[in-house]
């Protein structure tokens, strides 16, 4: 049977939630409407006609939607090139994809916009389809385009999951009959997520993949044998392509027990280092919650490529060695490290002249 992740982009694979904020602040103050921002920040995730009516307090003429669409078009169309996804997030859809997972986008984005947060995304290669505001009648918090992307791949309701980080999100997954996982990146606080129905709620991207296996998300050992017609016979493990074929040509065969927790395709045993998650218990199932844990500082991640370096940049561990017998263990009157002080020198009979 499939297993379908559905994720929203706006705010959960793509930091675009305040992009949008300001950019429809403004194209409603252009027409007229001062809206606070926290009030448009809580509507990004809409379809436009449904942002502004919900925040205008009446349904737009075709004039005056036109307008405010095609002005905030304008405001928003030249952060295309300069979008950022989230630490992880091209990852964590290479990582579900290499256990059996049928990834689909579900946005309210459509045509040069949805193309711009794909190539943040950078995972088209693991993306199957994508559900967008073309594609349905009715968006979000409605079911439609929950139901669009499971027909889309063909995937039951049973068994699949969406990520998003909107009430919106949580509200049209719940119509659907599928949980949601929901992250606090998009700015939407965890009460207001937990009261509109989410299963369990992350802290964004690298949370969710670093507890991966505690989350509605988590794969048992007997759906790590199925092989869904439409799945993706290769998956990339940290920057690598790794294909049956190419196990099985290796010298020495890969034991059955660890293809069959996963080893090598996003596990505990993946190339790349993993961030570890600091204080707080992981969530014991999907009817827990877990708790918001900050991420590693900006200077940590810097060092990802070698968790255990301890130096400074530009030292080296050559720079910790003790002096060696004869050296002085001084330069120009510095005094000597501890190791140079307990040297063992020669004591001489007599004092020197």
């Amino acid at each position: 049977m499939k297993r379908a992740a559905l994720f929203d982009v706006d705010g959960t694979l793509v930091d675009t939630n305040y992009l949008h904020t300001t950019a429809w602040a403004e194209a409603l103050r252009q027409c007229g409407h001062h809206i606070p921002m926290a009030a448009v920040h809580r509507a990004i995730g809409l379809p436009s006609v449904d942002l502004i009516e919900h925040l205008t307090g009446k349904t737009p003429d075709d004039e005056t939607k036109t307008q405010l669409s095609a002005a905030h078009k304008a405001l928003y169309a030249p952060y295309f090139e300069r979008l950022h996804a989230f630490h992880d997030a091209a990852r964590l859809l290479r990582t579900l994809a290499g256990k059996g997972w049928v990834i689909v986008l579900v946005t309210s984005a459509s045509g040069e916009e949805l193309e711009a947060l794909r190539r943040a995304i950078d995972a088209d290669d693991v993306i199957a389809q994508t559900a967008s505001a073309d594609d349905v009648d009715e968006g979000k918090p409605a079911p439609d385009p929950v139901h669009k992307a499971l027909g889309l791949v063909g995937a039951p309701a049973e068994g699949s999951v969406f990520v998003g980080d909107s009430v919106w999100d949580v509200r049209a997954a719940g119509q659907a009959g599928i949980p949601c996982v929901a992250l606090l990146s998009g700015g939407i606080p965890r009460a207001e997520l937990e009261e509109a129905g989410a299963a369990v709620v992350y802290q964004d991207t690298a949370d969710l993949l670093d507890r991966l296996d505690e989350s509605p998300l988590r794969v048992r050992e007997d759906q790590l044998n199925e092989s869904p017609s439409g799945a993706r016979e290769e998956s990339t493990v940290s920057g690598q392509d790794e294909t049956v074929g190419e196990q099985d040509e290796t010298p020495e065969a890969v034991p059955d027990d660890n293809l069959e927790t996963g080893l090598g395709q996003g596990g505990d045993d993946t190339d790349g280092p993993e961030h570890p998650v600091p204080g707080g218990e992981l969530p014991q199932g999907p009817g827990e919650r877990a708790e918001a844990v900050p991420r590693d500082l900006p200077d940590q991640q810097a060092r990802e490529g070698d968790p255990w370096d301890l130096h400074e940049p530009g030292t080296s561990s050559e720079d910790d060695a003790a002096p060696g017998p004869g050296d002085s263990g001084t330069d120009s009157g510095e005094e000597a490290g501890p190791e140079g002080a307990q040297s063992e020198q020669p004591k001489p009979d007599e004092p020197s002249a």
